[in-house]
């Protein structure tokens, strides 16, 4: 079970801080990375050790994914896995609150193609922070 530290808001502040002016870039900045490191900020823990440095493609990003859950072939199957490894129960959107990690639909413009992208609900608890457009 992950568990904040006592000081998560200011640890969570500060990671927005200093990741939001990086340019997306697979396997360095990315939606999943980002919100990872937002969680390791208020927790201590890394839910991406299993793939951090191990892609910098889209479809290398997608292998990552299947070697940390077999039969995974969306973003929230993996999601799923490491809720259910770190003890993380699933709640409402209308639930989340600030600090909390959010399952996005996020299509895309050009394609028209539905994708999915990981964010964190902000301090203010109105707004969910991103990586990319």
């Amino acid at each position: 079970m992950l568990t904040r530290h006592e000081q998560w808001e200011a640890k969570l502040h500060h990671s927005i801080e200093v990741h939001k002016a990086k340019p997306f870039a697979w396997g360095e900045h990315d939606c999943a990375l980002s919100v990872c490191n937002h969680v390791q900020a208020m927790t201590g823990i890394d839910l991406a050790a299993a793939c951090r440095g191990q892609y910098q493609s889209e479809d290398a990003a997608l292998a990552a994914m299947g070697r940390i859950r077999r039969d995974a072939t969306t973003l929230e199957h993996v999601v799923e896995q490491l809720a259910a490894q770190h003890g993380i129960p699933e709640i409402k959107p209308l639930h989340a609150q600030r600090g909390d990690v959010v399952l996005l639909d996020n299509p895309s413009p050009s394609t028209g193609l539905n994708r999915q992208a990981l964010g964190i609900v902000h301090l203010n608890g109105r707004h969910v922070v991103v990586t990319g457009p």
